[in-house]
């Protein structure tokens, strides 16, 4: 029987009308290693393009949603182990590899991956250190849903990505935190791994400055939104401090740009800050 007849990984990519980037992204996955398959979640409206490779499934969603596409893909996942990795990203050449020995030789439940800034090897955020450890429910920051990982037995105990959360939603990111914080409730391990690395670019690639505005708010009301959850719903009243902590970043920068004359860095910074605001009161006002 082949790796691709008994994967050990599951391999999610969800993407939307990015053929060339999933392209690259398919391609260094299939360079490598191991015993995994590869799932494709298709939303896409512009003609897409095919895979001949039987480690691979692409499967087509008319539902827009990131959170559902990864729910799909976790439905259909024949590994023990599911793994997420966004389809402007690269993994790194021993993505595989790494990925199958971390759970093979920890005792560990999930993974939250490293994000480098594709070109320079820069962290992608200021939480993706070199330092490996695992994590507490403070450490939310760590974990990004572009290079996450979990043991498919994990969601069977927690559940899967809230789809009110997410891309494509009204509360537009904060899914893999959500998810993140449900797995510390359970009790769940949850381990930082740097050698886990996946390359991606900046936030800001692609967009114009309307565009990334737009999508910083839009970033912020679902984070907003988390917290809003976790407290009515969870009655974890910490998240109420981790939304007023989230608010002190923007506030400084928007202060500090406005002292150096550079509307446009704090426009960006007030849209984030607007955005977790309003998120916040618009699912506490849904409750």
């Amino acid at each position: 029987m082949s790796a691709a007849d008994n994967p050990k990984a599951s391999i999610i990519i969800c993407t939307v009308d990015r053929p060339q980037q999933l392209a690259a992204c398919v391609a260094a996955l299939l360079q490598q290693q191991g015993a995994f398959e590869i799932i494709v979640i298709d939303q896409s409206t512009l003609p897409t393009i095919t895979f001949d490779d039987k480690r691979i499934m692409h499967l087509r969603s008319s539902r827009k949603g990131l959170s559902h596409a990864r729910n799909v893909g976790c439905r259909h996942a024949r590994g023990d182990i599911v793994s997420f990795i966004d389809d402007d990203a690269v993994p790194d050449q021993a993505f595989v590899t790494e990925l199958l020995r971390i759970f093979e030789q920890s005792d560990i439940d999930a993974v939250a991956g490293r994000i480098l800034v594709q070109g320079v090897d820069k962290p992608y955020s200021r939480t993706q250190s070199s330092e490996s450890r695992f994590l507490r429910m403070r450490d939310w920051g760590c974990v990004l849903g572009g290079n996450l990982a979990f043991k498919r037995s994990v969601a069977e105990d927690v559940g899967l990505f809230d789809e009110s959360f997410g891309a494509g939603t009204k509360w537009a990111s904060a899914e893999e935190t959500d998810l993140f914080l449900r797995m510390i409730y359970k009790g769940q391990k949850v381990y930082y791994a740097s050698s886990l690395v996946v390359f991606h670019p900046l936030e800001a690639f692609g967009h114009s400055d309307a565009s990334l505005a737009c999508k910083l708010f839009n970033y912020g009301k679902g984070m907003g939104a988390l917290f809003a959850k976790h407290c009515l719903i969870f009655h974890n009243y910490i998240a109420v401090l981790f939304f007023l902590l989230s608010l002190l970043k923007p506030t400084v920068r928007m202060v500090q740009f406005l002292l150096t004359g550079k509307p446009l860095k704090f426009k960006l910074y007030m849209n984030i800050m607007l955005g977790r605001v309003i998120g916040f009161k618009e699912f506490y006002m849904s409750k």
